[in-house]
């Protein structure tokens, strides 16, 4: 399994013997990988990079499970622990989040829009879910927090509306679409 991420030049693999590799472009002739993380201990059976932080990757493994791994975040040398150990066994602190409870997972992805909200398929079904530990970027928050305008017929662009907070999963809104406010 292979994904590219365009800025900055990194590519993700997962191989068959569960090993994890980043990547650079820029020092392909290397051939040599920038980081190797080998976690799962099952074949890596999907890869997918997070559509907006470029640090930030999903791996689905034979193993029954999905771990989230953010390259940005890395062993601190002023700090004694090195990452979490749970029963003697040590995480990378790249490692960032784990969903386990399917059996014979296939694909993981991002949602496009949704920030952080991800998607697998498994032999027993899908699940969609969001990492409670994957906040919004401050660029997401600002784009969040701008006021919206309702656009519908005539009334399009001339009346601002906030999102309704009392509706619900299923409940119909008056509003065709949403579009930022312009100053």
């Amino acid at each position: 399994m292979v994904a590219c991420r365009k800025t900055p030049a990194f590519l993700v693999s997962g191989s068959d013997d569960a090993s994890i590799k980043i990547w650079d472009f820029r020092k392909f002739n290397s051939n040599s990988a920038i980081a190797h993380f080998k976690y799962h201990t099952g074949p890596i059976t999907s890869v997918e990079w997070h559509p907006h932080e470029d640090s930030v990757f999903a791996a689905a493994s034979a193993d029954n499970s999905i771990s989230v791994w953010d390259l940005a975040l890395e062993r601190d040398s002023d700090f004694k622990a090195e990452g979490a150990a749970i029963n003697d066994n040590e995480y990378p602190p790249q490692l960032y989040f784990i969903h386990r409870g399917q059996n014979n997972i296939k694909e993981v992805h991002f949602h496009p829009q949704i920030p952080s909200l991800m998607l697998s398929t498994a032999a027993d079904g899908f699940n969609i879910f969001k990492p409670s530990n994957m906040e919004l970027t401050a660029q997401q928050l600002q784009i969040l927090s701008q006021p919206y305008k309702q656009q519908s017929g005539a009334a399009a662009g001339s009346a601002a509306a906030a999102p309704n907070p009392t509706a619900t999963a299923g409940t119909a809104t008056a509003a065709t679409s949403l579009s930022p406010a312009k100053p």
